[in-house]
C-alpha cells in the first residue's frame, strides 16, 4: 500500500478537505509491482525508466542513507509514480556516475513535482553528494505544518491527522532515531 502516494498526490489537485471519501482513508490503495532496484546504468535501464517516467506531471520522493546530511551518506533514492516504483542504488556514486545523470535530469525537472515529506536532510544530501538541486518541491511536512500550525510532524502524524492509514511498521523501524 501506497497511502501516502494517495494523500500527497491527491491533495495537491482537490485539496484535503476533499481526501476523505470512499473508503474513508482518503482513496482505494495503488496496487503496485514490487519496487525495481536500479543499481547501474544501461541503455536497457534508461529505456525502461524512460518509459516508466514518460508524461508524468508528479512523483513521489524520498531517500535513505546513513545520518543522511552532508555529513553523512546516501544509499537509496527511492522515485515513484501510481504506477512503479525504482529504488536508486547510489551508493558510492559520485556526481558524474550516469545514474546519478538521469536522477538528476528527473529530479531538477521544473515541470515535474517532487512529492516528499520533510525533504530537508534529503535535499541537503542529494546537493552535497550528488549535486542534485531539487525544482518543484511538493513537502508535505511544510504544506501541513502551514494548514494546521503544527510543526514537526512525522509522515504517520499527518496521514493520521487527515484519517488516512499510516505506515505501522514505521514506528519499529531501524530508521526510527536515524532519518
Amino acid at each position: 500500500r501506497v497511502d501516502w502516494w494517495v494523500l500527497v498526490s491527491r491533495s495537491r489537485a482537490i485539496g484535503m478537505s476533499q481526501l476523505m471519501e470512499g473508503d474513508g482513508k482518503g482513496a482505494a490503495a495503488f496496487a503496485l509491482d514490487a519496487p525495481r532496484i536500479v543499481d547501474s546504468f544501461s541503455e536497457a535501464v534508461a529505456a525502461e525508466l524512460s518509459e516508466a517516467f514518460a508524461g508524468v506531471s508528479a512523483i513521489a520522493l524520498d531517500a535513505e542513507g546513513v545520518d543522511l546530511s552532508r555529513h553523512g551518506r546516501i544509499s537509496i533514492v527511492q522515485v515513484s509514480t501510481p504506477n512503479c516504483c525504482f529504488l536508486v542504488d547510489v551508493l558510492g556514486k559520485g556526481p558524474d556516475d550516469p545514474l546519478v545523470g538521469w536522477l538528476r535530469t528527473l529530479l531538477e525537472n521544473e515541470l515535474v513535482v517532487k512529492i516528499i515529506h520533510d525533504c530537508r536532510m534529503d535535499s541537503d544530501a542529494l546537493h552535497h553528494h550528488l549535486r542534485i538541486e531539487l525544482a518543484n518541491v511538493h513537502d508535505t511536512s511544510c504544506w501541513h505544518a502551514v494548514l494546521t500550525g503544527q510543526f514537526d510532524k512525522n509522515l504517520n502524524d499527518v496521514l493520521q491527522y487527515n484519517g488516512l492509514g499510516t505506515n505501522q511498521f514505521r514506528d519499529n523501524a531501524v530508521y526510527k532515531e536515524n532519518k
